[in-house]
């Protein structure tokens, strides 16, 4: 599995991979490299990890394929604290988000 692959596994939502490639490249990831155990333990996959329950904490409710994926508020809000969580663990500037 790749990086890329593990990152896209992290939540059960069609993130774009436009938007994974970007998170990982933010947090200096090659994608396409095996994700090992070392790789997960790493603070850039561990942030890059946040970035995407973030990113998925402010994604639209959708429908594709004929299901529809429709989050809950707190479905939303616990995916914000698990990101913030890890951010402020990690000391990550990022955290805390401005909306709650």
């Amino acid at each position: 599995m790749t990086i890329k692959e593990a990152l896209k596994s992290i939540v059960n939502y069609p993130v774009p991979e436009s938007v994974i490639e970007n998170i990982a490249d933010s947090r200096a990831l090659d994608f396409n490299l095996e994700v090992s155990a070392t790789i997960r333990e790493s603070n850039q996959f561990r942030l890059a990890s946040a970035d995407i329950l973030e990113w998925t904490s402010f994604a639209p409710n959708i429908q594709q394929g004929g299901v529809i994926i429709n989050m809950l508020y707190s479905d939303r809000q616990q995916l914000r604290e698990r990101a913030n969580a890890i951010y402020t663990e990690l000391d990550d500037n990022k955290q805390p988000p401005t909306i709650k």
